[in-house]
């Protein structure tokens, strides 16, 4: 079933998820991979604690900039995954990553998934030496 509010999801971003495998001599290797892309609406920053994380965290006193974004609930996004897509907001042309920090839910089941998020600002291209 789809939202209630799904005519608010105006932007796509692409889900990433890591994924650690054995590199065969006892240590592992961490990949993001591609899981699919997600309609949402990526809203304005907002500084200070997640209501989200403040509900986890009991209330701990922190002040970290978050970035809420909404979605379909049935979406399967969750703490520790990325969602990436190309600066479309601020036509930049650069990469944005939101890394989703906590996800939550409202009062009335079926409206939206909320995942509070860190804007991560990607490094420039390293060149070998």
């Amino acid at each position: 079933m789809a939202s209630r509010i799904s005519y608010l999801f105006t932007r796509t971003l692409d889900l990433y998820r890591r994924e650690v495998v054995s590199d065969g001599s006892g240590g592992e290797v961490s990949t993001w991979v591609f899981i699919k892309t997600v309609r949402c609406r990526v809203a304005q920053p907002v500084q200070g604690v997640s209501h989200v994380r403040e509900q986890i965290e009991g209330g701990q006193a922190a002040s970290t900039p978050y970035q809420p974004i909404y979605m379909d609930p049935a979406e399967p996004v969750y703490r520790g995954d990325e969602l990436r897509g190309v600066g479309a907001a601020n036509q930049t042309g650069v990469e944005e990553i939101y890394r989703v920090a906590a996800i939550g839910y409202p009062s009335k089941e079926g409206f939206y998934k909320r995942a509070d998020t860190e804007f991560v600002q990607p490094e420039p291209p390293r060149k070998a030496p």
